[in-house]
């Protein structure tokens, strides 16, 4: 729990965390009721799950190394491919900026990385890491903690991550924390926490229009909530206000890089609650769409865990849609949010499934501003403790990042992607043989030629049953209709199985067995002729499988 601790500290001030505890007085009823049922849980599964068939969730996968301690991911993209995680990366005693790259959507990684590899840099440990990208550019920034040097380092890839230039130092003075970190073109605006007279300052922001090579201080103090994104000449800014006794967050506009801010108004509801762990992101390429959220002390069940709440707007600022609430129980605390070009809204936070004792990583999406929420899917739903998530989201997919405790106490980074997929009744199939499956709960019967299913031999169908699949040379497109199957059981005995599918994607990962572990091999689909072996078990397609004995698969979507 120590790392929840320091989630504690890092994000919250003395003042912020008096008037949560006066808020959470005025509703004791309440939280009395909630923790002693919390304390009377061992695990909780009240997160309903997203069975619609649009993002499919692959499984989770290990980036830090297992030999290091792994905090903090942050997670940028550039493009609809190529995904960017850094981290506070713990080895030997010192932070080395570690950065893991995948030019597949995620599908593969390269080796981890070190950013500071060289005598002169090393070994300064670097702490709070920023990433940031457009383009063909990706911009590393971290605070530094060395001996008489507290400064932010600042390297840069031209080239999507391949090289990377030296670490410089930027900034006018030294610097212990970063907050929030921006670019559009050669513009790049940083919030950062000086060092001064041995301890932290109050934030400020300094920003370059040179790509970094000069850098200017402006000349407003922030707080430690203040977040910022940029768009189309226009700095946006998100930090904290009282009103009506409570901290509020407060919206700021800025046309000249944060010199003045000539614009501005209250985001959150005014209702003498605290609204804290502000997450705050922009579109990427010049669009106008922007999207905040943050955690709202109007609904608190847990040590930390409140009510999570989403703004956003799609014309740069000048409007906002009505406050959204993204969480039932369990609540949550430091959400973080993605905005793509096209309005798609996805936004993670650390779940408090038990009280001050088990979190893990959920998050909501959205196709676009105006379209409803899907429901909440956990993403850690079998882990003790993930903390910290850090998403993005692109064209085709979201990205997530969290850390991770292993049972030893230790931290690890992983990653989870979810592909969007739209969903169709339509199956186009290749000329020729295909294995073929039902992909519906359906009353009509779909005779297709040269239609054989498999039961030990090759047997010669009338029509495709459910759950079974098939061979079968069948036209170039079929039009399926019927209600949709998210959950099937198929029967199967010792050996080689020709299954059915889902109306949704299915990961082969997520299919189970009864008893369990008899599947003793991976999953063989058909395609130009040839076998390959799947990941997906796909709508309307049949696959081979084989098993130690008789018993039963389970496929369910998502």
């Amino acid at each position: 729990m120590y790392r929840v601790t320091e989630l504690l500290i890092h994000n919250l001030k003395c003042e912020a965390a008096n008037t949560l505890l006066y808020n959470c007085k005025k509703s004791w009823w309440h939280r009395l009721l909630f923790l002693c049922v919390s304390f009377l849980l061992i695990s909780y599964n009240g997160f309903a799950q997203d069975t619609s068939c649009t993002v499919i969730w692959y499984p989770a996968i290990q980036l830090s190394d297992s030999g290091e301690d792994a905090y903090t991911p942050q997670i940028t993209l550039t493009g609809d491919d190529t995904v960017h995680v850094t981290w506070k990366g713990f080895t030997n005693i010192k932070y080395r900026l570690p950065y893991a790259r995948s030019t597949d959507n995620g599908g593969t990684w390269e080796t981890t990385r070190d950013l500071v590899t060289d005598t002169i840099e090393f070994p300064v440990r670097f702490f709070y890491n920023l990433i940031v990208s457009e383009g063909q550019k990706v911009y590393v920034f971290a605070a530094n903690e060395g001996n008489n040097n507290r400064e932010i380092a600042m390297t840069v890839s031209t080239d999507r991550g391949t090289t990377w230039n030296p670490t410089v130092r930027i900034g006018p003075d030294s610097a212990v924390g970063l907050y929030s970190a921006n670019l559009s073109n050669d513009t790049l605006i940083v919030v950062y926490s000086p060092w001064q007279g041995g301890f932290s300052q109050e934030p400020r922001l300094i920003y370059s229009t040179d790509a970094g090579m000069t850098w200017t201080l402006t000349n407003d103090t922030l707080d430690g909530y203040t977040r910022t994104a940029y768009t189309s000449g226009t700095l946006h800014l998100v930090r904290s206000t009282i009103a009506n006794n409570a901290q509020e967050m407060l919206y700021l506009r800025s046309y000249d890089l944060g010199n003045t801010f000539p614009q501005s108004e209250i985001l959150s509801e005014i209702d003498g609650y605290d609204a804290i762990d502000y997450a705050f992101a922009s579109a990427p390429s010049g669009s106008n769409k922007l999207v905040v959220s943050w955690r709202d002390a109007r609904a608190c069940a847990g040590f930390l865990g409140c009510t999570i709440i989403e703004r956003a707007s799609n014309d740069n600022g000048n409007s906002w849609t009505p406050e959204e609430v993204l969480t039932d129980e369990p609540w949550g605390f430091v959400p973080s949010v993605a905005v793509n070009q096209q309005g798609a809204i996805a936004v993670a936070w650390i779940a408090e499934v038990v009280f001050d004792t088990y979190h893990h990583v959920a998050s909501r999406f959205k196709k676009d501003q105006y379209s409803a929420w899907f429901p909440i899917v956990d993403q850690t739903p079998m882990i003790n403790n993930a903390i910290y998530p850090s998403i993005a989201v692109s064209d085709k997919a979201i990205h997530l990042a969290w850390e991770q405790e292993t049972g030893s106490g230790n931290f690890r980074i992983f990653y989870r992607r979810g592909v969007f997929y739209n969903k169709t009744d339509t199956i186009n199939y290749e000329q020729g043989w295909n294995l073929v499956s039902l992909p519906m709960q359906t009353d009509s019967t779909y005779i297709l030629p040269s239609l054989f299913g498999y039961d030990g031999s090759y047997v010669s169908s009338d029509s495709m049953v459910l759950g079974k699949g098939y061979w079968a040379k069948p036209n170039s497109q079929i039009s399926y209709g019927g209600s949709d199957v998210l959950i099937d059981t198929i029967d199967v005995k010792l050996g080689w199985n020709l299954i059915g599918s889902l109306t949704c994607p299915v990961h082969v990962s997520t299919v189970r067995s009864i008893p369990d572990s008899i599947i003793i091999s991976n999953f063989f689909g058909y395609g130009s002729s040839a076998y390959y072996q799947s990941e997906i078990i796909e709508p309307g397609r049949a696959y081979w499988v084989k098993v130690s004995q008789a018993g039963k698969l389970i496929l369910k979507a998502n």
